[in-house]
């Protein structure tokens, strides 16, 4: 079993990690309650005392987790305690109070104390944000998050309803557009089930069988090992929808792989960082963008997979061919045929990661049950794991799994959460409509200005957001531009999403 990321032994020690364990539980639990609907003790929260409840489990743990700066990244202060304490308490406040929010619109008029108090929890969400996300999509929320205030005075297309300090405060933190809108709302319902799910597989070998797997189909011929890469990252990449961890996960395998059977660093390394952005366009998981825009375009989920699973085998296929006439011009050979691990073997070995792989496609696809598979799929993969290697698997090393899933989950929340202030801002000031019509009224209603621009856009802001921030951005001001030029809605925000996702491998941040 792979062993948790020695940044978080760095950086917790026991007491913080027993919270972190707490946390991370008692969120899944909840998360796992609404999903299925079981009131586990009468417990049947509304959506917004759900999402709520998300962020007082999960996002404290970012606060305990990523540090402040590059000089406390070894160390939890004072203040990352007070923080993770604060945005805990505030969570749990608003989630009691949730039907008052509703009932009483607290979002548009709210007591003193409730107003002071999403003050505080926009200011805690960015810095959440700011230290999952990077600077660059924590200014760009930041101006969002105040843009009400000022958004009459801005000029043409920018204009917008103009709100308060206070009332872009309460809109923002107690609405149901912003801080817990719709990449919140994905988030509670799909997105932290498919998580859970990729962790276990990965953390519980999943990653080193899809190398195997790779190994044995690819490893013979020519070029074997770049072949492998390609296919072990796609492999992983339809689970973990992260290239950064694929990277890290497979990359440390296969780039010293490729350089011992004669590839250049350089080359190795390229071939590692494409494949590895390639697993987002990969169903089922996608970087987590297949649940928010099935939730934009109000379709069935398993309907977003299959319209990505073309476009995503061919991007592979690609990289495939090109690795191979790379290989015929070079004439690099395969792998040892001694190194080769046999296909059967490594099948009836890894039988636990595909049983429960087929599963989830089949309870996505067949049964429907898009919420509720990861779910079911992670109890039958620890189940199998628990029947074969009852002793070989020790309670650290699950309680390290937990940290793992707490520290993802926290790190989507944040992220989420603060990426639902952009679409607020947007919706509030009415400003994402003026924006898609401006942008029609420049291209003159070319179809193919429009494509140009919205690729150009795409491919600058992913630069410096990630793929989830960027395609909800777009989703609101570009999509609708694309769709209005005759292009079918799904098509369009798969356009969008792609052109994202090629930031992954675009300088300067690549």
């Amino acid at each position: 079993m792979q062993t948790i990321n020695n940044s978080f032994n760095e950086r917790i020690s026991v007491f913080p990690k027993f919270v972190i364990i707490f946390l991370a539980l008692i969120g899944c639990i909840i998360t796992i309650n609404q999903v299925f609907n079981f009131g586990i003790f009468n417990f049947y929260p509304v959506s917004n005392s759900f999402l709520y409840l998300l962020i007082a489990f999960f996002q404290p743990i970012s606060f305990l987790i990523f540090p402040f700066s590059k000089s406390s990244k070894n160390k939890i202060l004072i203040s990352d305690i007070l923080a993770a304490i604060s945005i805990f308490l505030i969570g749990i406040y608003f989630s009691i109070n949730s039907e008052n929010i509703l009932s009483n619109g607290w979002d548009i008029d709210a007591p003193l104390l409730p107003t002071i108090l999403s003050l505080i929890l926009i200011v805690l969400s960015l810095e959440s944000l700011r230290r999952t996300g990077g600077i660059i999509i924590f200014f760009i929320a930041l101006f969002f998050s105040l843009y009400p205030i000022f958004a009459d005075h801005m000029p043409g297309a920018l204009w917008g309803n103009m709100y308060t300090f206070k009332e872009a405060a309460r809109a923002h933190s107690m609405g149901l557009d912003s801080l817990i809108g719709i990449p919140m709302r994905v988030a509670g319902s799909l997105l932290i089930g498919f998580l859970v799910y990729g962790i276990i597989l990965a953390e519980t070998g999943g990653g080193k069988f899809f190398i195997n797997i790779a190994e044995s189909l690819m490893g013979k011929y020519r070029g074997g090992p770049a072949k492998v890469a390609i296919l072990a990252s796609g492999f992983f990449g339809m689970l973990s929808g992260s290239p950064t961890s694929n990277v890290i996960t497979s990359g440390s395998l296969t780039i010293p792989a490729m350089k011992k059977a004669g590839y250049s660093g350089r080359y190795a390394a390229a071939i590692e960082a494409c494949a590895s952005t390639g697993g987002v366009l990969m169903p089922p998981v996608m970087g987590t963008v297949a649940f928010i825009m099935a939730s934009f375009l109000n379709l069935p989920y398993a309907e977003i997979l299959l319209a990505a699973l073309i476009p995503g085998a061919i991007f592979y296929i690609a990289l495939i061919i090109q690795t191979d006439l790379y290989a015929a011009k070079n004439k690099l050979l395969g792998m040892n045929a001694k190194d080769i691990p046999q296909l059967y073997p490594t099948l009836i070995n890894g039988f636990p990661f595909i049983i429960s792989f087929v599963s989830l496609v089949w309870l996505i696809v067949s049964a429907k049950l898009e919420s509720e598979a990861p779910f079911i799929a992670s109890i039958l993969l620890v189940f199998i794991l628990l029947l074969i290697n009852f002793n070989k698997i020790k309670l650290n090393q699950w309680l390290n799994i937990i940290v793992k899933i707490g520290e993802i989950i926290a790190r989507i929340v944040s992220l989420l959460s603060g990426i639902g202030v952009i679409i607020g801002a947007m919706s509030l000031t009415g400003v994402g409509t003026y924006l898609s019509r401006e942008l029609v009224f420049l291209a003159g209603g070319d179809l193919f200005m429009i494509l140009t621009f919205g690729a150009i856009a795409s491919l600058v802001l992913g630069i410096g957001m990630t793929v989830s921030a960027c395609y909800i951005f777009l989703a609101i001001v570009l999509a609708p531009a694309i769709i209005q030029g005759g292009i079918d809605p799904l098509a369009a925000h798969l356009y969008v999403l792609y052109w994202g996702v090629l930031s992954f491998i675009t300088p300067p941040v690549a």
